[in-house]
């Protein structure tokens, strides 16, 4: 509960002691009850989320995407095996390439901004398993009659 500790919620009618109960109303002083009325006031404000930039990498242009990388490629030396000792050198060779695909990133994929009703906690599997219950639930209306079927066990 939202009250703090011993504070009498209730007085009982016939003895008119005053206790405190674990029910919470909406209403002032409800009918046929002595609750006395509990005032909350909440103040809460609404968050909203940040518009986070990301790229769409669906209207990149991927001929211009592959040159511009080829040029950034050539300028990080050749690639070859590290030996056990090397970690190092292994971590910074790593480090370059990635810098040079996050740099094309940069460069040649367009940046989208977010759709303000885009369902942020919906993804690929969801749908899936959204198209795979609608198939279940069609093949389940076409055996109505058949209630032994299997098919009802795998619908529900």
């Amino acid at each position: 509960m939202t009250l703090p500790k011993n504070i009498p919620t209730l007085e009982a009618s016939n003895t008119k002691n005053l206790t405190r109960v674990d029910n919470i109303f909406a209403r002032l002083r409800p009918n046929c009850t002595n609750h006395f009325p509990v005032m909350t006031v909440i103040e809460a404000g609404i968050g909203s989320s940040k518009e986070s930039k990301r790229r769409n990498f669906r209207a990149t242009d991927w001929q211009e995407f592959g040159k511009v990388l080829k040029r950034r490629l050539e300028d990080l030396p050749k690639p070859k095996e590290f030996v056990r000792g090397e970690e190092a050198a292994a971590d910074k060779a790593r480090k370059k390439l990635e810098r040079a695909v996050l740099d094309t990133i940069g460069d040649c994929v367009p940046v989208t901004k977010p759709v303000p009703f885009e369902k942020r906690w919906w993804n690929k599997m969801l749908r899936c398993m959204q198209q795979h219950m609608f198939r279940l639930g069609c093949k389940a209306n076409l055996q109505t009659t058949a209630l032994n079927d299997p098919i009802h066990k795998a619908y529900c």
